[in-house]
């Protein structure tokens, strides 16, 4: 999960992990800029982002959203003088993506989508026995991930477990239309007010969509690649739920286990 992640925020070109790292490391050893950046932000800093735990990332993400204000208070009051001027990477790579518009959508994006696989993460770090719910669940957040950049048509027809996997996502005649692509709700309402007020241009909208199209598909791919899903030992636990065992589809399931019955 947390790689499927990775593989689709290296998709696109938003550079989210970049600035999401520096900006924590741009305060944590310089006492001096510390004290001036908690000037300007009320006592927050920027909590610590961490690149090989992706999904767990989501405190440091929200962090960052909320000090974006105080982030560019912080900049203007250096161009100033007011603060000494910080001469690292980290404080260049912070100041090149503040000066990107679209910096909070991208970051609204990159939440919304890193939520709807924490849940995932959370519920099956126990040792209860979770295998016979592990289709059910990586089926629901397959159907959540595709819903943004599927039609309704070619998404309603793959009812069945089987059906939906063997969906070909890069096939782009099953694609909404770029205009359609579904981007979080509050992500949207900004896009909308940037555009608005001429801060930002169709095209800057159109590459905006795309990179967050390109996001969804390799997170997607990976997750199906990846994911123990096609094989029988988890495809076929699915007909021992309780709310699956009296379907049609049980018998075919526990006549997967019993051919395959090695595997355990």
């Amino acid at each position: 999960m947390h790689n499927a992640f990775k593989a689709g925020c290296i998709a696109n070109t938003w550079g989210i992990v970049d600035f999401l790292t520096a900006l924590y490391y741009l305060f944590k050893n310089s006492p001096v800029r510390r004290d001036d950046f908690l000037k300007e932000s009320e006592g927050a800093l920027p909590k610590k982002f961490i690149q090989h735990r992706w999904l767990e990332n989501v405190p440091a993400n929200e962090s960052a959203i909320n000090l974006l204000p105080s982030i560019k208070k912080y900049i203007v009051s250096v161009d100033k003088g007011e603060h000494n001027q910080p001469n690292c990477m980290s404080y260049a790579c912070v100041k090149t993506h503040m000066s990107n518009n679209l910096l909070s959508v991208k970051l609204k994006l990159f939440n919304s989508i890193a939520k709807v696989l924490l849940p995932f993460l959370t519920k099956y770090q126990t040792d209860k026995p979770m295998l016979f719910f592990l289709p059910e669940d990586l089926k629901k957040i397959v159907n959540l991930l595709l819903q943004c950049f599927v039609l309704s048509k070619n998404l309603n027809t793959a009812t069945t477990l089987q059906k939906l996997l063997c969906l070909d996502i890069n096939n782009t005649k099953i694609h909404k239309p770029i205009e359609n692509i579904d981007l979080d709700f509050s992500a949207e309402k900004e896009v909308q007010s940037l555009h608005v007020s001429k801060k930002i241009s169709d095209r800057q909208i159109f590459y905006l969509r795309m990179d967050c199209k390109k996001f969804l598909i390799k997170l997607t791919m990976k997750l199906l690649e990846k994911s123990p899903l096609p094989g029988p030992a988890v495809g076929g636990c699915d007909c021992t739920r309780p709310r699956a065992s009296e379907r049609s589809c049980a018998t075919d399931g526990f006549y997967k286990m019993k051919i395959n019955d090695n595997v355990f």
